[in-house]
């Protein structure tokens, strides 16, 4: 669809009266050229601004004129002429060459005709080193039948002439004169196609060509595979990715366009293009026959020069050997089997369209032309030389009337190598080449276009509808001019986007553009009675008229020279004409806007101009698309798009937040206004996107607050609590929050967590500590830590010190605030260097001290994903316990009963206590180390009191402790030595940390605890040691320290037993007495652990060979018995397993 918005107004109008009848129009640069029926070329300069324009020269042509090109590339006029004789008309091909060449005035230049490769200058010319002659250089190319339809590239200067179903493409060469220095353009052919149907329209550009009939069109894509064009097929192949025709790296200028607040993402495009050092190699090769004429080569092509140095494509060969041909497999091979035989073997069927009747349809791949190599001169070949179909149109039912094709080229701005640089056998390449990034090619009939572009890929952009026949086109980057019978009508287009697209990446979160399929739009109509022709030149649309004059039989010929305005002011009238519709139409407001977001976007990466207007509209377009996809009437579209454009445009969130607040405040009083969906995403990305604190004024920040109150007004904590935001009213956003809590109230919802922590923020802030306490005292554990975690803003600033939110929950939720850090260390967040260092409030202070970083080390290793931690964690832990039991340090609040202790449960470091360790010192046994602690105040009642009376009597304070002065065993009092005893128990423990502690512990005998320190790191470090200190000092421990100890280890228990039996045979000459009957109960209970353990025989090997039989005799039973039962255990759970196998 068309939308017609007419907002396209020319910079100026200027007519010249054309005297003679013109025939055919051209334009290039700042000239314009007009072929008139006296067989002349008038050429008018449109430099001056005078408002009359004067003729500047004129030549004559040899014949009159059907159509006239002209050859930036080379500077030259290229003519269809015609000859009419009786009946018949004859066509001819003419090149002018020096149609500049200076005259003196009042004299008028003579044509020299010369036939194209055929004949040279005659002397009487008096050819010079310069190109310059004495007369008008003209070189025919004889044609055998009637021209269809001439084409030329404005690029390379080839063309093309159409005859029929045969196109020719010709260049323009210098050649060396025989037996002298001088040199001449000459014409050479080097490329013949035959078409499948019967060409009536062409276009060329670079390696590019279409051709079309009235109910055919076909691009195709020429491609040169000679090894002498190595670096060239190494670009196409390069190109022919996702990153196509993306400009070379050293000339790619990045555009950054900022303002005072932020600046807008660059401007970028990646490059992909090949080296040159294939082409220089070849360059350098000397066996190569072309390469002893590179040195006359100028600015013209190479190729094509004297055919006595020019050999055919089958001579580049470096090979002297003979061609093999290599026959290769197809990969995209299938069997197949016609219809109706048997389908057990899997074939697949393929239906042969070819045998079901030629396709209807309007899209379809065709065969390309048949290709002829003429770079040799006579000798023809298609070796070097391909051609692939890019784009085949067909309608066969007529539908579609085709009278006119272009293709339309996309340069990134840089500029072209020099022609040595450039030196390639491809003739189909410009100096420019390595800078196309986009073609497109429009294909257009009478009422209608269609736009496709071909590169990267094929893909229809966009459908045009004219709104009366059309007569002529002429498409641009950025508009489509087309004459119809009323006028010259102005669309929008879309190769410049198209190109835009290739050359740079969008991610729609910090660049954005408008999509390649944006509707077409007509923007002006300008009303021409008898409108014939058009052209363009470089800033200038120029239109031939024919208007009949009614009182007489002679037609009035004008030619009227419009003034293109520049892409900046055809943005402002698109824009002056979409603040008009902007509230009766938002839509067509929103299609300018990008219309003139699309212009200034395309020129700027186009042309790599850098003007200080330029860049600044194309701030301004982007801060308007930003504004407009903010409003909540794009909620349900493409409101994503609000952030990408608003980053583009590198306007501060100062100005953003007062647009929309002026948007609200713009609206009538009792409308329900909302802010847009767009505005509450750029929010949260730019509240949320890092910790850097976000500068904004103070008003700024309330009405952001404000705008979360009233569109997402759940989110308005999360906003006080973790965003960049800080710079607000305290006081102001107290108020939103408890309306938001109210509000909540009233439907009868109790405060989220973050609602109430935020409140507790809010009240630090306003210097109210105790109003923050009780708040956040009434915060659930789970849900504290969890926020916390999510939030860590909130805790630590740069992971330096705490907040004064983190400083409140160490005082009031100590463990809370340690289960926060534990979990922003498993996140890395923090390393554990930094919750150290936040933790100790004094660097001075000795850590031993610190119950909070003691907890938090406990935390850590009481989990065994933590493992890879512990070896750094628990030397300083293990180092704090043992500091702690030297100093004597105990509880802050020992009043709770002995059975609510406990020890750290979990996967972790701390382990079960062995039962031997609680008839060790201090402890004489579980019982004492349950009793209440004697350190516990209690209440002394002063004598004859009496039931019922309250007396104002001073109570006494005591402690038991404190009167028996007596050490106490319960387990508030020894809980450091408890757990650093849980630690060593660790199955797993390593000698590391045993020694430690073992080294700590040797300096201070005399402390709380330190024969169960010393026998728990000795075990790890000398067991038989160990073994023998247990015999000697504590032999009533000595069963269960085994057990726990030595596991099957028969030496260690055969150790065991034989101290024990040396230190009871020193009993036997003495009196029985309580130690003896210490070391009998001990071994007997050895004996008890062993039979549980070994089989009889090994039991039977632990034995002493002396002892008693009658005392050994009861062991030795249970011992067999234990060891039935486990045979028989063994038996059972066999059979069992067997059975539940069967199943």
């Amino acid at each position: 669809m068309v939308k017609v918005l007419q907002c396209h107004n020319f910079r100026s109008k200027r007519v010249i009266s054309i005297q003679d009848e013109p025939l055919a129009i051209c334009a290039s640069g700042n000239q314009v050229f007009v072929a008139t029926r006296r067989c002349s070329v008038v050429i008018f300069s449109l430099r001056d601004e005078c408002r009359e324009i004067k003729e500047k020269k004129r030549f004559d042509t040899v014949s009159l004129v059907e159509k006239l090109l002209f050859s930036s590339a080379k500077n030259c006029l290229l003519t269809l002429e015609y000859k009419t004789a009786w009946k018949n008309t004859t066509k001819f091909i003419r090149v002018y060459l020096n149609w500049d060449m200076e005259s003196s005035p009042g004299m008028k230049m003579r044509a020299k005709v010369r036939l194209a490769g055929k004949t040279q200058p005659v002397a009487t010319t008096t050819a010079t080193t310069t190109g310059q002659s004495a007369h008008l250089d003209v070189v025919e190319i004889p044609v055998d039948k009637n021209v269809s339809d001439i084409g030329i590239c404005e690029s390379t200067g080839n063309f093309a002439i159409a005859v029929d179903r045969e196109v020719k493409v010709f260049h323009i060469v210098e050649k060396v004169m025989p037996n002298s220095d001088g040199t001449y353009l000459d014409v050479d052919i080097f490329l013949e196609l035959c078409w499948n149907f019967s060409v009536e329209a062409l276009s060329l550009c670079e390696e590019f060509m279409v051709c079309a009939s009235r109910n055919e069109c076909q691009v195709i894509r020429l491609e040169y595979t000679e090894a002498t064009e190595g670096a060239a097929s190494s670009v196409l192949h390069a190109r022919g990715k996702k990153d196509w025709g993306k400009p070379d790296t050293e000339q790619v200028q990045c555009h950054n366009f900022s303002r005072e607040s932020s600046p807008l993402s660059s401007l970028h495009s990646n490059s992909n293009v090949s080296t040159r050092s294939e082409v220089e190699k070849y360059d350098d090769d000397k066996s190569n026959p072309v390469s002893s004429v590179i040195s006359k080569v100028s600015e013209f092509s190479s190729v094509g020069l004297l055919r006595s140095t020019n050999p055919s494509p089958a001579q580049f060969s470096t090979s002297a050997g003979t061609e093999v041909t290599e026959i290769t497999d197809d990969k995209f091979y299938k069997s197949w089997r016609f219809d109706g035989e048997d389908s057990e073997t899997g074939e697949v069927i393929l239906n042969l369209q070819g045998l079901q009747g030629r396709s209807k349809s309007l899209l379809q791949k065709g065969s390309p032309p048949v290709l002829q190599d003429m770079r040799g001169g006579p000798f023809k070949s298609s070796g070097g030389v391909k051609a692939s179909t890019v784009l085949h149109l067909c309608d066969f039912d007529l539908k579609e009337d085709w009278q006119e094709v272009k293709l339309i080229p996309s340069y990134f701005h840089g500029t072209p190598r020099s022609s040595s640089e450039t030196y390639s056998t491809v003739p189909v390449h410009s100096p420019n080449f390595h800078n196309l990034i986009g073609m497109s090619c429009i294909v257009s009939g009478f009422r209608g276009s269609s736009m496709y572009s071909l590169l990267p890929r094929l893909h229809k952009t966009t459908l045009y509808k004219y709104t009366t026949s059309a007569m002529k086109i002429l498409p641009t980057h950025k508009l489509l001019h087309v004459v119809t019978k009323t006028g010259l009508e102005t669309y929008t287009s879309r190769c410049g986007l198209t190109a835009v697209y290739n050359v740079e990446d969008f991610d729609y979160v910090t660049k954005a553009c408008p999509p390649e399929n944006l509707e077409i739009c007509l923007i002006g109509m300008e009303p021409f009675i008898g409108a014939v022709q058009v052209t363009m030149t470089t800033d200038h649309v120029v239109l031939l008229t024919k208007a009949e004059d009614p009182y007489s039989e002679e037609s009035v010929w004008s030619l009227y020279v419009l003034e293109e305005n520049k892409p900046v002011d055809i943005y402002k009238d698109m824009l002056h004409f979409a603040c008009q519709v902007q509230e009766t139409g938002p839509s067509s407001y929103l299609h300018l806007v990008e219309e003139g977001h699309v212009m200034l976007k395309t020129e700027i990466t186009l042309s790599g101009k850098t003007e200080f207007e330029l860049d600044d509209l194309f701030l301004e377009s982007c801060a308007l698309l930003g504004e407009y996809y903010s409003l909540p009437a794009t909620d349900n579209e493409d409101w994503q798009l609000c952030l990408p454009y608003y980053v583009m445009s590198g306007m501060n969130v100062d100005d953003i937040i007062r647009q929309a607040v002026q948007h609200k405040q713009h609206k009538k009083q009792g409308s329900m206004y909302s802010y847009g969906r767009g505005l509450l995403n750029y929010l949260n990305v730019v509240l949320f996107q890092d910790d850097e604190p976000l500068e904004v004024k103070e008003v700024t920040g309330n009405c952001i607050l404000e705008i979360y109150l009233d569109t997402e007004p759940d989110q308005l904590s999360r906003v006080i609590l973790s965003s960049r935001l800080h710079n607000y009213s305290p006081d102001r956003a107290l108020e939103l929050i408890k309306k938001w809590i109210d509000h909540g109230h009233n439907r009868g919802e109790k405060p989220s967590g973050t609602d109430l922590l935020a409140l507790v923020k809010l009240d630090l802030l306003l210097c109210e500590p105790e109003l923050a306490q009780t708040t956040l005292a009434s915060v659930d554990e789970k849900t504290l830590v969890d926020i916390c975690a999510s939030h860590p803003s909130l805790i630590h600033k740069a992971s330096v010190e705490f907040t004064s939110f983190a400083q409140l929950m160490r005082q009031h939720r100590s463990h809370s605030l340690l289960l926060v850090l534990v979990q922003l260390h498993d996140n890395s967040v923090l390393t554990l260097d930094s919750i150290i260092k936040l933790l100790q409030t004094d660097s001075k202070e000795d850590n031993y001290k610190n119950n909070q970083l003691k907890e938090f080390f406990e935390i850590l290793v009481n989990d065994k994903k933590r493992s890879y931690i512990f070896g750094d964690i628990l030397p300083q832990l293990s180092k704090i316990y043992v500091q702690r039991i030297i100093h004597q340090t105990r509880p802050a609040n020992p009043s709770g009963m002995p059975n609510q202790f406990h020890l750290p449960q979990g996967s972790g470091h701390f382990a079960a206590r062995f039962t031997w360790l609680d008839y060790l010192p201090p402890f004489s046994g579980p019982v004492s180390m349950t009793r209440i602690c004697l350190h516990m105040p209690r209440v002394m009642a002063s004598a004859g009191r009496r039931p019922g009376v309250v007396r104002s009597v001073p109570v006494q304070v005591a402690t038991v402790a404190e009167k028996k002065e007596e050490k106490c065993q319960c387990c508030f009092c020894n809980e450091d030595l408890l757990k650093l005893q849980s630690l060593l128990c660790w199955p797993h423990v390593e000698v590391s940390l045993c020694a430690g502690v073992f080294e700590l512990a040797g300096r201070h005998q005399a402390m709380v605890g330190w024969e169960s320190m010393w026998l728990l790191c000795n075990r790890q470090l000398d067991l038989l040691h160990t073994t023998e200190f247990i015999v000697d000092r504590f032999p009533a421990i000595l069963p269960k320290f085994a057990a726990s100890s030595f596991g099957v280890n028969k030496k260690q228990w055969q150790h065991c037993m034989r101290c024990c039996e040396t230190t009871l045979r020193e009993f036997s000459s003495c009196q029985m007495n309580n130690t003896e009957e210490t070391y009998v109960k001990a071994y007997r209970e050895t004996l008890m652990e062993l039979q549980e353990i070994f089989s009889p025989a090994e039991f039977l090997h632990l034995l002493p060979a002396d002892g008693s039989l009658s005392f050994l005799l009861p062991y030795v039973t249970k011992c067999v018995r234990c060891h039935h039962i486990r045979q028989l255990k063994d038996v059972i759970v066999g059979k069992g397993q067997q059975h539940t196998s069967k199943k």
